[in-house]
């Protein structure tokens, strides 16, 4: 896999990526997205690790606040 960040316009960063994997795909996956500078801040968007404990956060925040 391959990740590169480049300036695009002076306001803007281009995220790239490529992903060759001729074990598992037939084809070289790619891929980008442009971030503005007014982003306030970046993050995973494949990140999901937080939404397997979100209900126990929320049932233990409700039993705090409902006293249960």
């Amino acid at each position: 896999m391959a990740e590169r960040f480049s300036r695009w316009p002076e306001d803007q960063l281009l995220y790239e990526f490529s992903l060759e994997d001729f074990t598992l795909y037939t084809q070289v996956w790619e891929g980008g997205m442009g971030l503005n500078r007014s982003t306030a801040s970046l993050y995973e968007y494949a990140c999901h690790e937080g939404k397997h404990f979100f209900l126990g956060i929320l049932a233990r925040s409700r039993r705090q606040v409902l006293g249960g």
